[in-house]
């Protein structure tokens, strides 16, 4: 009786572990934000500033998906 219940709690925990390993692979792989630099468009364009940007512009010229996680 004991063998069958230790073989049945083991089967249950290799489940489990591979479970949460296939979950964890599956989490690192939907996992793709980098964190980003805002920079000028050449290195001698004063004019341009980071500073003046506005979430709006940011929001046009990124993909609809990064567009929809802005703060």
């Amino acid at each position: 009786m004991t063998t069958r219940r230790t073989r049945k709690w083991l089967y249950v925990k290799e489940r489990k572990a591979k479970f949460a390993a296939r979950q964890t692979t599956r989490a690192e792989i939907l996992h793709v934000e980098e964190e980003g630099y805002i920079a000028p468009n050449t290195i001698d364009d004063e004019e341009q500033q980071t500073v003046d940007l506005t979430q709006t512009d940011i929001k046009s010229s990124v993909d609809i998906f990064s567009a929809q996680k802005r703060f």
